[in-house]
Order: C-alpha cells, then structure tokens, then sequence
C-alpha cells in the first residue's frame, strides 16, 4: 500500500474514534452539569484543582501511602510503631512546637487508589460549585478549618493514623445541602440523589460496610459544614429584626 492509501486508512479510523472521543466527553461535561453544577458554574476552579493536584502527588510521592516517611511528616502527630500496633506521645508536642501545619496537612495522605478517586471526584463537583459562588480565599478557609476540626476529632477518636480529603468534601457537601434544602438558596445545586447516597454512606461505614472504617471524619465534616450554613447568612438575604 502506497504513502497516500495509509494516510487514507489512518484518518478513517482515526478521525471516528477522535469524533467519539469528544463526543463521549462532552456527555460526560452534561451530565457533571446536570447533575452538580448550577448553570454559569466553571468546570473546575482553581483551588479546587490545586488541592487535587497537591494530593495526587503526595500520592505518588508517599508510594501509595505506603511510605511512612511521608505519612510521619503530614500526620497530625507522628506515630511510634511498635510490636502490637501504634503508640503516639500526647498532647500533640510537634503542633505546640510550631508544625502547625500538621492539622491540616492529612487532607493529603491517602492509602489507596479508590481512597483518592473518590474524594477527588467530590471535591471536584461540590468544591467547584463553592468555589465559584463564594470565591477562592473563603473556600480555602472554608477547607482549612473544616480539616483542623476534622483532625483534632478524628484524632481524639482513633489516633493519627488517618488521612484524605474526606472531611473536607464532607463539611463542603453538607454547606450545600443546607443551603439548598434548607434555606432553599436560589442557584445552590443538591439533588436528593446526592442527600441519599450521604446518608447512605453514613449508614454502611458505621455498620462497617462503607469504604472507610470509621464514619468520624464524614460525620464530623457533615455537621460542621451545617453548622457554618447555619450561622452565616446567606448572600442576599438580610437577618429579620427582631
């Protein structure tokens, strides 16, 4: 076959699996929009992204999570391995000797693929539509709070062995669903299928069937994200006198 017949034979089965690929994607951006993303709202933002990007390659850089140096360093407190499990010294002493950034920084550990996949799939859909409503610095205070109370609980409860993003995603979900449900804010996006597949995830992890072990961190996250909804005002609407 000549240098022109190859050319041919190539943009004929390129060209359709190319007008495929696109068109699967662009079904895939519609249905993102249909299902979590208000009319108006960007695809992704840009705190929402960096924060993806940073735990993806905490990922890989920590081996899957699998190296304990890089878990030793962004857990809230560092772990001593012994014999029969864990021990860690109390009260926190590497925070009050100034690693402050220990509170915040097991957002970004992670111990598996799925682990990663999920909650980089919900901060990306529920992170993306705070962000653009509330703009990037109060998102990213939003996000730094929600994980300091978020590891101080998670910590008290079960130790310094956690980490993800989890949290977070939780308190952001829970933002929107009160001011979706509840305060019925025009332009916030929360279907029901969301506020089930929630407390659906809530109901399988405390009875040990959910992706995670323990439901403190989601259920933390969840309440403080209705407790913010509650306490702050939505934009628009001004307080009743009393």
């Amino acid at each position: 076959m000549n240098r022109i017949g190859l050319a041919t034979s190539a943009s004929v089965w390129f060209y359709p699996a190319h007008a495929q690929m696109l068109c699967f994607l662009k079904r895939f951006r519609d249905e993102i929009y249909d299902l979590f993303l208000p009319v108006g709202c960007p695809l992704v933002t840009p705190v929402t992204a960096l924060l993806i990007i940073g735990a993806g390659l905490v990922f890989v850089c920590s081996r899957f999570g699998e190296n304990m140096a890089w878990v030793q360093t962004l857990s809230i407190t560092r772990i001593i391995f012994v014999a029969r499990g864990m021990t860690w010294n109390k009260g926190l002493p590497e925070i009050w000797h100034g690693e402050v950034w220990r509170l915040v920084s097991p957002i970004l550990i992670h111990f598996s693929f799925f682990h990663l996949a999920c909650n980089c799939f919900a901060l990306w859909v529920f992170g993306t539509q705070f962000e653009w409503k509330h703009g990037p610095v109060r998102f990213l205070a939003f996000v730094v709070v929600a994980q300091v109370v978020n590891s101080l609980v998670v910590f008290e409860l079960r130790g310094p062995y956690f980490g993800g993003i989890s949290g977070a995603c939780a308190a952001v979900i829970g933002f929107l669903l009160w001011r979706a449900k509840v305060q019925r804010v025009p332009g916030v996006k929360m279907h029901w299928f969301v506020v089930v597949l929630v407390f659906l995830d809530l109901l399988l992890t405390a009875t040990g069937f959910g992706p995670v072990r323990s439901p403190a961190a989601h259920l933390t996250g969840l309440l403080f994200g209705f407790f913010i909804a509650l306490i702050v005002t939505p934009a628009g609407r001004v307080q009743p006198i009393a």
